[in-house]
C-alpha cells in the first residue's frame, strides 16, 4: 500500500437510497408504535424490520471510491464492504450505464459484484482472469481517467512488453562474476 495521497477519492450520497430507506423503516417503527399504543401483541414484531430498514440506510447511504498509486478501493458507509482491488489485475475500465433494475448497495448482476448508492452511471471494471466489477458513481469519467491514469505511471501496467525488453538487458550485460 502507497503512503502517498490518493490520486482519486470520491464519496457519493445516495439520497434517494437513503430517504426511501429512512421512510421504510419510519413506516415500520410508525405502524409499531401505533399497534402497541392500542395494546396489540402484533406490534413488537414490526419493531425488527423498522431497525434492519434503518440500519441498511446507514450502513449503504454513501460509497467512497479511492484510486492510489497501486490499487482501487471501494467502500460504504462505516468503511463497510471495502473491496481493494490492485491495479496490476486491472484490464480494462470502461463507463457503463447501470440499468434502474440492478438496485443500489452491494449487488450480484451479470457483469458480476456491483457497489451503487445511486444514479445510472458507473465504471466497469474487467479484471484478470475473466472477472468483472461494477462501481455505480456520479462522475465516472473522472474515476475511469484515474484508473487509466494510475496504471499508465506503472510501466508494467501500461506496456507489459517494458518487463521482457528489461529481462534481456539484464541476460545482456557482462556479468560480474568474469
Amino acid at each position: 500500500m502507497s503512503d502517498h495521497p490518493p490520486r482519486y477519492r470520491h464519496t457519493q450520497i445516495g439520497y434517494l437510497t437513503a430517504v426511501g430507506l429512512v421512510g421504510a423503516g419510519l413506516a415500520q417503527l410508525a405502524a409499531a408504535a401505533r399497534d402497541i399504543g392500542a395494546g396489540r401483541k402484533r406490534g413488537w414484531s414490526y419493531l425488527p424490520g423498522g431497525l434492519i430498514f434503518l440500519a441498511s440506510m446507514a450502513m449503504i447511504s454513501s460509497l467512497t471510491t479511492e484510486v492510489s498509486d497501486d490499487a482501487l478501493s471501494a467502500w460504504f458507509a462505516f468503511g463497510l464492504f471495502r473491496r481493494r482491488i490492485p491495479l496490476i489485475e486491472v484490464q480494462g475500465a470502461s463507463v457503463v450505464r447501470v440499468p434502474w433494475y440492478a438496485g443500489w448497495g452491494l449487488r450480484r448482476s451479470r457483469a458480476g459484484p456491483l457497489y451503487r448508492v445511486g444514479g445510472r452511471r458507473g465504471v466497469h471494471l474487467s479484471l484478470a482472469g475473466g472477472r468483472e466489477f461494477t462501481i455505480g458513481s456520479d462522475e465516472p469519467e473522472l474515476l475511469r481517467t484515474a484508473i487509466e491514469e494510475a496504471r499508465a505511471a506503472h510501466s508494467i501496467f501500461a506496456r507489459p512488453e517494458a518487463t521482457e525488453s528489461a529481462a534481456e538487458v539484464d541476460r545482456s550485460s557482462p556479468s560480474s562474476d568474469s
